[in-house]
C-alpha cells in the first residue's frame, strides 16, 4: 500500500504542466463562412451542441472543453486545429 501512495506521489511530482486551450475566432469566422454557417445557432447544429454553449465559448465566456474541441474538429477536420484553438501556458 504505502509503495503505491509513493508511487502515486513521484508521478504527480513528475506531472507536465496543464496548458489552456482557447478559442481564435477568427479561425471559427473564416472557416465558417467557408461552409456556409451563418450564425452561433447553426454552427451548434452542425456541431449538435447547445447554442448557449457555443456563444458562451465563442464570446471568451467560457472555455472550450474536450466535448466542444473535439466536435469542432469532427466538423471542421483535425488538421485545422492551429487554426481553431491556440494552447497557451
Amino acid at each position: 500500500m504505502y509503495g503505491e501512495r509513493q508511487s502515486a506521489q513521484t508521478n504527480r511530482e513528475k506531472a507536465i504542466p496543464v496548458s489552456d486551450i482557447i478559442v481564435r475566432t477568427d479561425g471559427f469566422d473564416r472557416m465558417g463562412r467557408q461552409l456556409g454557417i451563418e450564425s452561433n445557432r447553426d454552427l451548434a447544429r452542425r456541431m449538435h451542441m447547445d447554442v448557449s454553449t457555443v456563444t458562451r465559448v465563442l464570446s471568451g465566456d467560457a472555455k472550450p472543453g474536450r466535448r466542444f474541441i473535439a466536435h469542432a474538429l469532427r466538423l471542421y477536420g483535425t488538421g485545422w486545429f492551429n487554426a481553431l484553438f491556440q494552447v497557451v501556458d
